[in-house]
């Protein structure tokens, strides 16, 4: 049985703010560091691409809303994870102490796993990542040991929690590296009102959204870039979106669950702290099922290859927009084109016909 204590400690204390305060690290905002990545180029050329996405019309319903997407496979590594982990980089560059031992130690099963081994690579700095387990001649393992980070893997029994907590263990054992707590920090969320929101409003212009539709993993896309539409527009309708199978707060513990990639509730009713502090929001979500679908039926009508959770952003967001006037626009946020896994499970076993779900999508007909 998991004990979730040390966990809950984490999250509902200060905990992190005093980590941070110990450390010694300087104040310094979300739009400095977002501006050393693109502007002053403090990760080097490469780096300073990322951002300033696409934001293009996919197929919405006929006699609904127009739906827009934010491409963000355009970014280095190809995924929305490359922001999170340039302006986290470039933070600690420009906040740590001088003479820090640049240091950095954190957590994720996917694409901030390659994201930030990329980031540290091109920065300098030694980085352990804290992942499921995985093993040498595993693509994963390889691609991370290829950036030069050094990886922990948990143990088969153990579950999300535990890879925050032996996280926390190796920032107390290794009182030089510096934990980034992605699901904590705000950062997270400040960053992406920094660039991802504010692209759209600059790419959207006078054309106010109705809605905006996101996945939630730690839940900085969905708060940072509600923010900062909400600033522009008001207060337009925000919707977060998570797996049936693992939503938003569920009491199951979530482990070993099959669900759509890149997000899910914790289990044990525990919320994502970025999340539960952020102001008139409502949830909807999707199954694997629906979401593989919605990539074979997306790539059918467009010829675009998009990952599941883009897949999912999509379905709720055309369900959103069927309810609405044509005249009115959904904006949502296609994370990746897909990882190895989803496209595998997506394109090599091809059922005869959809999901429910995605039939009562196609009843509306494609604008």
């Amino acid at each position: 049985m998991t004990d979730i204590n040390p966990y809950l400690e984490l999250l509902e204390s200060s905990w992190h703010r005093r980590y941070v305060d110990a450390f010694g690290l300087r104040k310094v905002s979300a739009e400095a560091a977002w501006s050393a990545v693109v502007d002053e180029k403090i990760l080097g050329e490469e780096w300073s691409t990322v951002g300033h996405t696409p934001l293009v019309e996919v197929p919405g319903p006929k006699h609904g809303a127009r739906v827009m997407a934010k491409l963000e496979w355009h970014n280095p590594t190809g995924t929305v994870k490359d922001r999170v982990a340039c302006g986290l980089v470039a933070h600690y560059l420009l906040a740590a102490p001088e003479g820090s031992a640049r240091k950095l130690v954190e957590y994720s099963g996917g694409s901030l796993a390659r994201a930030m081994s990329s980031v540290c690579r091109a920065a300098d700095i030694d980085f352990t990542i804290v992942t499921y387990p995985c093993q040498p001649g595993d693509e994963f393992y390889d691609y991370l040991a290829s950036q030069g980070a050094t990886i922990r893997c948990i143990t088969e029994e153990q579950v999300f929690l535990d890879l925050m907590t032996t996280c926390r263990q190796i920032a107390e054992q290794e009182t030089d590296r510096f934990w980034l707590f992605q699901h904590h920090n705000p950062l997270n969320a400040a960053l992406h009102e920094a660039s991802t929101g504010r692209e759209i409003v600059r790419q959207l212009g006078d054309d106010r959204p109705a809605a905006w539709v996101a996945s939630i993993g730690t839940g900085g896309t969905l708060v940072g870039t509600a923010r900062a539409l909400r600033d522009a527009y008001g207060d337009i309708r925000v919707v977060g979106t998570t797996p049936s199978e693992a939503p938003y707060g569920m009491i199951a513990d979530g482990h070993n669950i099959p669900v759509y990639s890149g997000s899910g509730g914790h289990g044990w009713g525990i919320r994502q702290p970025l999340v539960r502090q952020a102001d008139r929001m409502s949830h909807r979500n999707v199954s694997k099922e629906v979401s593989l679908s919605g990539m074979r039926h997306f790539r059918d009508l467009t010829g675009m290859q998009i990952g599941s959770s883009a897949a999912a952003n999509w379905i709720i967001a055309f369900e959103i927009a069927a309810t609405l006037d044509p005249s009115e626009t959904v904006v949502t946020v296609f994370p990746s084109a897909g990882t190895p896994t989803d496209l595998a499970e997506a394109f090599e076993s091809v059922p005869t016909r959809y999901p429910r779900l995605v039939d009562d999508l196609l009843a509306h007909g494609i604008r």
